[in-house]
């Protein structure tokens, strides 16, 4: 109980409690993203930058809450898989936005591309694998 830090030893949560956990979460950090996100036309390439310039802490807060649950052993690795999708798609993100700004439409298509890849990975894991609902986006 003292100190912070990710749970260890008989610490995991119960395939219910877990899901349960997840959902919440992703539910919570994907209201904020939205509601971030819908002041950025799609015509403009500034604001989209700016727009995801300002969703990456919640992105980032939101992958780190996910990250301190302990899933029950028999999804241990394909959470681990999950969020580790979840960092790549951050940095293809990033990637994004400074292709944006940079002005280089081929290195935006190539980040977009990547971004839509590991999005429809991260939620193919999520509802098949991991049984979540919520943090499926295409669910």
């Amino acid at each position: 109980m003292a100190g912070c830090g990710g749970g260890s030893g008989d610490s995991r949560l119960s395939r219910e409690d877990f899901v349960r956990q997840a959902d919440s979460i992703c539910t919570r950090y994907e209201k904020r993203v939205s509601d971030a996100m819908s002041g950025a036309t799609a015509g403009s390439g500034s604001q989209l930058a700016d727009a995801i310039d300002t969703v990456l802490p919640t992105i980032k807060a939101g992958n780190n809450e996910l990250r301190k649950l302990s899933p029950p052993e028999e999804l241990q690795q394909p959470f681990d898989r999950w969020i580790a999708i979840a960092d790549q798609e951050v940095r293809a993100a990033v990637r994004l936005r400074d292709a944006i700004r940079a002005n280089d439409p081929q290195a935006q298509r190539v980040a977009f591309t990547v971004l839509q890849r590991r999005d429809a990975q991260q939620d193919e894991l999520a509802r098949n694998e991991l049984g979540l609902s919520a943090c499926a986006s295409n669910a």
